[in-house]
């Protein structure tokens, strides 16, 4: 309980700050409904398959299908209050609130998911059109693209 407390006024204390320091990004990440690049993705991945050994060809290649057919159905709709919600397979998956921070020149989304609780990504690009984000608690990299801007 004190750690959701104290998350609190920090998510908080991150509101103010985020809503001073960025507009121009918020804009950007509220305004469209963010889905997986999937060309970009399969761009990442035949580098990494022309990169492997014989052996693990077939495995990233295998990796990559699975992998494709899920986040062809995932979105995330970062709303303007401040709420997140994420579908997977036209499911809501998850849902909570979210805050924009930029700290020492590095842009940050933190998460208060209502299933998976504090979640911190780093926002390593986020344009009109890109927005591609780190989850600094596993490491896993969502490659996403405006939906209005997708190619399939």
């Amino acid at each position: 309980m004190e750690k959701l407390i104290l998350f609190s006024i920090i998510f908080l204390g991150a509101a103010w700050a985020a809503s001073a320091q960025s507009p121009k990004l918020e804009k950007y990440l509220t305004s469209e409904t963010w889905v997986s690049d999937i060309p970009r993705l399969e761009q990442e991945y035949k580098e990494k398959i022309s990169a492997a050994g014989q052996s693990q060809k077939k495995k990233l290649e295998e990796e990559f299908t699975a992998l494709a057919h899920i986040m062809r159905s995932l979105r995330f709709d970062f709303k303007k209050d401040n709420t997140f919600v994420t579908m997977l397979m036209s499911t809501q998956y998850d849902a909570g609130q979210w805050q924009l921070v930029e700290d020492g020149g590095i842009t940050y989304i933190y998460a208060l998911s209502t299933t998976q609780g504090e979640i911190p990504f780093e926002v390593k690009e986020l344009t009109e059109t890109y927005l591609v984000i780190q989850n600094l608690v596993n490491n896993e990299v969502f490659l996403l693209i405006a939906e209005s801007k997708k190619v399939d």
